[in-house]
């Protein structure tokens, strides 16, 4: 195993090509969250070297001491073929930083006023084209006061808010846009924590504008991590997420018209961090892989319908090591 030394307290990882164009070496984005939240955080890019190694690491965002390091959202906010990324900045004036990515592996910086209260805690969660436009769009909560804000993009790597919803309750974890109700409109999905004690689902308009939330209750109080997928066969999408605190992972399965029905509940030993999808056993079912803390002990529950669930702590261990405790893994 290699490693690459990056700043303080690496959190977020992304994996994609050279430049983040898709064409070359294999590189990573890191997001070093720093001593706390939004002090001394960071976001580093490093160029892949083809043979499995890394360059030294190029610092992005260096220490600003507002960034917000909940995630950073790839895409193509230029449209030049390449992929950029995007953070916040809840500084004052609180701002969106567009990261646009050049043919040599360097970086062109866009910035578009947002305005916020100055101690809101903004958070890029999701992207989509949520007006219909061909321009990609971002999707930003502020997690201290409950507020959806949409970014609408211009197509040349700047943003323009428009506000959407206030919630009840803080919701800051990991979002999802996709169409749940099938009517080609993308939707946003996103879970909350004590306050909020659930997964809110916001149905698009098609325009940049989103219908009030429906709140799904789910067991626990602190849900993080999220993933999306059809997970009973029946071709509807479902939603799947975790209770960081309980260790419970709560399925709502979806109805095909962006409801959702009751939730199935399992327990893993300790607190999940997060969450990847994909038929691991090459069964033609969806599994889940989780990660958690505590004991590095894999365990496996085989789901009582389509799918499987499958949680380990990776810490210090591989995804391969799971296959001789449990053959379905691979």
């Amino acid at each position: 195993m290699k490693t690459k030394s990056t700043g303080q307290y690496p959190y977020f990882v992304f994996c994609g090509r050279r430049g983040l164009q898709w064409r070359w070496q294999t590189g990573l984005t890191v997001v070093n969250r720093g001593n706390e939240l939004t002090s001394g955080a960071s976001v580093q890019v490093l160029l892949g070297n083809g043979d499995g190694t890394f360059q030294p690491a190029q610092d992005l965002v260096a220490g600003s001491g507002h960034l917000s390091v909940l995630g950073v959202p790839v895409g193509d906010f230029n449209g030049d073929g390449r992929m950029d990324l995007a953070v916040t900045d809840s500084g004052t004036p609180t701002v969106v930083q567009a990261f646009l990515g050049n043919a040599d592996g360097t970086f062109s910086t866009r910035t578009s006023a947002v305005s916020y209260s100055t101690d809101s805690l903004p958070s890029i969660r999701a992207v989509g084209d949520f007006n219909g436009d061909g321009q990609l769009d971002l999707a930003v909560f502020d997690y201290r006061f409950g507020n959806v804000f949409v970014m609408l993009g211009n197509g040349d790597g700047t943003f323009y808010r428009t506000l959407v919803s206030t919630l009840v309750g803080q919701y800051f974890a990991p979002a999802a846009a996709v169409d749940f109700n099938g009517d080609g409109k993308l939707d946003l999905a996103l879970t909350g924590d004590c306050d909020a004690c659930g997964v809110a689902v916001m149905l698009g308009n098609g325009d940049g504008t989103f219908q009030a939330a429906t709140n799904y209750y789910i067991v626990g109080s602190f849900s993080s991590p999220m993933a999306v997928g059809d997970f009973d066969g029946d071709a509807k999408l479902d939603i799947v997420t975790e209770d960081s605190l309980s260790g419970m992972v709560s399925v709502l399965l979806g109805n095909g018209d962006g409801t959702f029905a009751d939730t199935p509940v399992y327990a893993t030993d300790y607190s999940p961090l997060s969450v990847a999808t994909g038929d691991f056993n090459s069964d033609g079912k969806l599994d889940l892989a989780i990660t958690t803390t505590g004991s590095c002990t894999p365990s496996c529950n085989p789901g009582r319908r389509r799918w499987d669930l499958l949680y380990a702590d990776l810490c210090s261990q591989l995804l391969d090591r799971l296959a001789p405790q449990y053959p379905s893994s691979r």
